[in-house]
């Protein structure tokens, strides 16, 4: 799997977003105000082609781990991985053929990683003119997921703020969006979507630890609804002498507690979004017609997210669920940036073309 070292470089990228429009526009006829402009569809297309190429990445990255592909080539040095632990702990008994199968796929990931680099970094610039155990870090893990899906949001925010503008034609739903009584539902998609962010965050935390290997059954965990607290917060996972450190190891460490962790979230999700979608089927003269059509699909997203998760619980895990599981959170934010977007005010600077627009409407009708 590539670390998270590799997309960090990416990320700092995100700072030619708020500069786009600069570079690549459509000006007005000429007026008092022809500097201003609108960003054309182009960029969004290119925006959304880039969201979409990290949104299979990371689904890759998951088949990657499930497969312990990444985990068994750790280091990139393929002619001599038999000398590394990772071979002679985990994979001494392998034939060449399962040698080329996890070969294939870190090498896969690898290469689609620097591919979506390339598909985001070049037109960008046309726009704006080792370790030692043969183990995986959850923290790392969980970082470079982070890393995937912070990226993924910002590319496809921006591709969505484009769409958007360019299609608010409508004077009806501009009114709307800018009725002070829509504030309250956007405090709820921002809301939703840190939620959901947070329970995919806690889900990198499961896969890290092989957490979804251990108490499969729900909603009870074994033969309660929640282990002991002797198990959830065990003193082997404590390193200092005090066991001051015993309560957040245990919520970060020990398999039973983040599994415990990552219910509570995935529930919490099911239930606010439910709570959310009730409130906006209330609201229905508020929130503008697209918003609530994307609610709507949020709330069938995260019905079908939850019976993926419970299913691969179940299951114990089969590489072909937890990879859709894995999809299915990536999804599921996307469809919480999509609600957020469609309730976002336009820009100044587009309000400012819309009203220069209609004025050079009106003196053309005029002439």
């Amino acid at each position: 799997m590539l670390p998270t070292s590799k997309l960090v470089p990416l990320l700092k990228f995100s700072r030619i977003f708020n500069n786009l429009s600069k570079r690549k526009y459509t000006t007005i006829a000429p007026t008092a105000n022809s500097n201003i402009a609108k960003t054309e569809f182009s960029v969004a297309y290119w925006l959304l082609g880039t969201s979409g190429l990290v949104f299979g990445i990371v689904v890759l990255g998951g088949l990657t781990r499930l497969t312990e592909s990444g985990l068994s080539i750790t280091e990139w040095k393929p002619v001599t991985v038999q000398n590394s632990p990772e071979f002679k702990q985990l994979n001494s008994h392998i034939t060449l053929d399962e040698f080329k199968f996890i070969f294939s796929m870190e090498w896969g990931h690898r290469l689609v990683g620097r591919c979506i680099g390339a598909f985001f970094i070049l037109p960008a610039l046309y726009f704006y003119t080792p370790q030692i155990q043969a183990t995986v870090s959850q923290y790392r893990l969980t970082t470079h997921l982070g890393a995937a899906f912070l990226m993924y949001l910002g590319v496809l925010w921006t591709a969505f703020e484009i769409l958007n503008e360019n299609k608010l034609v409508a004077e009806k739903i501009l009114s709307q969006l800018n009725n002070p009584a829509l504030k309250k539902t956007r405090n709820i998609g921002t809301a939703l979507l840190a939620l959901t962010f947070v329970t995919a965050m806690s889900g990198g935390m499961v896969a890290g630890l092989d957490a979804g290997l251990i108490y499969n059954t729900f909603p009870h965990m074994g033969d309660d609804w929640i282990p002991s607290q002797g198990e959830l917060m065990d003193p082997v996972y404590a390193r200092r002498e005090d066991k001051s450190d015993l309560w957040w190891r245990n919520i970060l460490e020990n398999p039973t507690t983040v599994q415990l962790v990552h219910r509570i979230f995935a529930t919490t999700t099911l239930f606010s979004v439910l709570a959310a979608h009730m409130y906006v089927n209330r609201n229905k003269a508020i929130v503008p017609a697209p918003a609530k059509r994307m609610m709507h699909a949020m709330m069938g997203v995260v019905t079908l997210q939850v019976a993926l998760g419970i299913t691969t619980l179940i299951y114990l895990v089969p590489i072909p669920l937890a990879a859709m599981h894995q999809a299915g959170a990536l999804a599921l934010l996307t469809a919480a940036l999509a609600f957020s977007a469609k309730l976002k005010r336009p820009r100044p600077q587009f309000m400012q073309y819309i009203n220069s627009s209609m004025k050079n409407q009106l003196l053309k009708a005029r002439v």
